[in-house]
């Protein structure tokens, strides 16, 4: 019975044990790349709606009240061409930026910025209300600010993307802080001189709500780690803040493989936080590619591998019955082959004790 056992369970177990870790490897596969493609199609929408604020930019630094205030400018106050004067061609493109702000909501503020770098127009939008800048002691002077620097070096119809930080006024961070990202994208006049550019804040918190799934987390980080969206607010903006939650603290090796691999992508099984983790960069800048965020999707091992789970409860339940089944089996094989044994011994007994004459 034992020996039939064994011959039995052996096999079956070998093939069993191949069988599963085929499936094993395969379902597994499975989720990582489903994982990996959920997070590629949010990097895309994020893109695409980034790629929106671009255009925009673009389209407002192409319109003819630009054009007609620089030569106002060069005129002594009118435009020569159009003969409209400097403050009408002001009034319109105010009224341009603040139609734009007050039709999408996510412009926290537009600016026409001269070649020295002092505000010429300036549209802010802000609890639902335009706000139009004017006035030498409002408008200010941005010539030292990153993106005023670097726009002076691009060529027409280039932008110029900053990273995301809090918003600032004179110098200091805006109470209650608000996060914004820049664009901005120069300015030339007819014989190819710099005449200044082209600003819009974006505020941050409206494409970031974008960032929502229905089933595990969602975190995005800059380049250096640091949270730009995190499920606990109170994470975010840790190098405005002085605050040290990073990526690197929470997901140390995932970020490792990453960086080492070289690769925009990796998404692994994380046993030290039973989840399932797919990192992604996002490159925000067509000009800059070594600039980027890093979006961070997870989900519990136990919902992103559920049909490995299965896999497994459905193998040891198999194994159990077939090894219930093979033990029936031995035993009656075992039965059939010792009971004529026993019958002829019980008879053999029974001969040897019986006295014939």
């Amino acid at each position: 019975m034992v020996i039939f056992i064994l011959v039995a369970l052996i096999p079956l177990t070998v093939v069993a044990l191949l069988s599963y870790q085929r499936a094993y490897t395969s379902l597994i596969n499975l989720a990582l790349s489903k994982m990996e493609q959920e997070t590629l199609s949010i990097m895309k929408d994020t893109s695409i709606y980034i790629e929106h604020f671009a255009s925009d930019l673009l389209f407002m630094s192409g319109t003819s009240p630009v054009q007609g205030i620089i030569r106002a400018r060069d005129n002594g106050g009118t435009d020569p061409v159009q003969r409209i004067p400097y403050e009408v061609w002001v009034n319109k493109l105010t009224h341009l930026f603040a139609v734009m702000a007050r039709n999408k909501h996510f412009y926290q503020q537009f600016r026409y910025i001269n070649e020295n770098g002092d505000e010429m127009v300036r549209v802010d939008y802000r609890n639902n209300k335009v706000n139009i800048i004017s006035g030498t002691e409002q408008l200010q002077n941005k010539a030292q600010w990153p993106y005023f620097i670097v726009s002076q070096t691009l060529r027409q119809g280039e932008i110029y993307i900053s990273p995301i930080n809090f918003n600032r006024e004179n110098g200091k961070i805006e109470v209650p802080h608000v996060p914004v990202i820049r664009f901005s994208t120069p300015i030339y006049d007819k014989i190819g001189q710099f005449r200044g550019i082209i600003v819009s804040n974006i505020y941050v918190a409206n494409f970031l709500s974008r960032l929502i799934v229905n089933l595990g987390k969602i975190y995005l980080t800059n380049k250096e780690g640091f949270y730009l969206s995190h499920p606990d607010p109170s994470r975010t903006f840790g190098f405005e803040l002085g605050t040290h939650y990073n990526i690197r603290h929470d997901f140390p090796t995932s970020l490792k493989v990453l960086k080492l691999s070289g690769s925009d992508s990796y998404v692994t099984v994380d046993k030290t936080r039973n989840e399932v983790v797919s990192l992604q960069k996002i490159h925000f800048d067509p000009l800059n590619p070594q600039h980027y965020w890093i979006l961070i999707r997870t989900i519990p091992e136990d919902e992103a591998l559920g049909a490995v789970n299965g896999l497994r409860l459905l193998m040891l339940g198999l194994a159990l019955i077939i090894t219930i089944i093979v033990i029936f089996l031995a035993r009656g094989l075992a039965n059939k082959f010792t009971r004529p044994i026993i019958r002829l011994q019980t008879v053999t007994r029974q001969i040897s004790q019986t006295h014939l004459p």
